[in-house]
């Protein structure tokens, strides 16, 4: 959807992006993507810190069904961490998407499923999911609402385990062709604001 506002997490991004991406010494990275004749995506990822001497990487695999609307990735870690996640997209509801994701750390027998929904159409995004935990599963929603340049959202999370509000945050702003204007407050205690302006050459 072209008139569909981000999701709330990628608020104010173009702004953290200028001192997040790209500046990570002291490490290194390398990044080498392919895809079969099949339709097999193959992504390969992997980073070694100069300073601590570790060297991580990832290999993930992607298999798209468009006729279908379902995509599976997964994708395996030298942290001994795999990840699995099968997403679908339902032709007769524009905007939605269903994921079912797992984790699995079989070195720990840590294991995790998750269930996510999100939906975007003109001037809303919404998004929730359920951290399904032996211990209580984690709920949590987001909503961000954009008219002609301007937005408002809200995100919370809900802990089940301890009965607890972990997450409960607003923020607005405006977004232009070359600049953006944000602000947020989160757990009505931190709140941050920053302006970033994408200069033409």
């Amino acid at each position: 959807m072209s008139n569909s506002p981000p999701t709330y997490g990628d608020l104010g991004k173009p702004a953290r992006d200028v001192f997040d991406k790209g500046y990570d010494f002291p490490k290194v990275k390398l990044s080498l993507k392919t895809k079969t004749e099949s339709g097999v995506e193959f992504d390969t990822s992997g980073s070694h810190d100069l300073e601590k001497s570790r060297t991580t990487g990832q290999l993930k695999t992607k298999l798209k069904f468009p006729d279908y609307g379902v995509t599976f990735s997964e994708s395996w870690s030298t942290a001994a961490e795999i990840d699995s996640e099968l997403v679908y997209e339902p032709s007769a509801v524009a905007g939605l998407k269903l994921t079912l994701g797992s984790a699995l750390v079989p070195t720990s027998g840590f294991r995790q499923a998750r269930l996510k929904a999100g939906y975007r159409r003109d001037y809303v995004s919404l998004d929730g999911d359920v951290d399904l935990r032996v211990n209580g599963p984690i709920f949590r929603g987001s909503a961000v609402f954009m008219y002609n340049g301007w937005y408002a959202g809200y995100q919370m999370a809900y802990n089940t385990s301890n009965t607890k509000l972990e997450a409960n945050n607003v923020a607005g702003g405006y977004q232009g062709s070359d600049f953006t204007v944000h602000g947020s407050l989160m757990n009505a205690a931190d709140c941050t604001t920053s302006v970033h302006h994408k200069v033409c050459m």
